[in-house]
């Protein structure tokens, strides 16, 4: 197994997204392990007092292939420093991946992804870099967890799973509409 790892989020570029909060965390990272990589995925204006630092690699847009490329590398640990949050696709990218993934909670995204990803308290850079160093350490039973997220995300988000929840609510409705028309 590599010893480098790279920390990866995806997200537009902005302090919504938790952009202060990963560059701390990524400092935390490397301080701890100098080789690691902390990568920011995503298009929008990187703020002067990060442009030049070492921490955090700004890829701006990446195509979908090149993206992938680097989720699927060995060793790779999903960050998500985001406030605010519905479904977010990049969460369900990274489990289709097989990646660990690592995000604040927030109420939405545990009501999507469940336990099936690791959850750190809202706004608390501390205990999400302890968090990230934990994976880190344990990432054969992260990686082990994130296979069964990865088959979670398809049982319950894929095309043919939401086509059938769909059907079952079209026929539910259906049927609550003959009833009517019979009362």
């Amino acid at each position: 197994m590599a010893s480098e790892f790279n920390f990866i989020t995806l997200s537009s570029v902005s302090r919504e997204k938790g952009l202060q909060d990963f560059a701390s965390i990524a400092h935390e990272i490397r301080k701890s392990y100098p080789e690691d990589k902390c990568i920011w995925i995503g298009t929008g204006q990187v703020p002067e007092d990060l442009e030049n630092k070492e921490e955090v690699i700004f890829t701006g847009f990446l195509e979908e292939r090149k993206k992938l490329d680097l989720l699927q590398q060995e060793n790779t640990i999903f960050m998500l420093c985001s406030y605010y949050e519905g479904f977010s696709v990049p969460i369900a990218e990274a489990c289709l991946q097989r990646v660990p993934v690592i995000c604040y909670r927030i109420p939405e995204i545990e009501s999507v992804y469940e336990q099936h990803i690791e959850y750190v308290t809202c706004f608390d850079r501390n205990e999400f870099g302890r968090k990230c160093r934990s994976v880190r350490r344990n990432y054969r039973y992260y990686r082990k967890k994130a296979d069964d997220a990865r088959r979670y995300i398809i049982e319950r988000y894929s095309e043919s799973a939401l086509l059938q929840r769909m059907d079952k609510a079209l026929e539910i409705g259906s049927f609550h509409s003959r009833r009517k028309k019979i009362l």
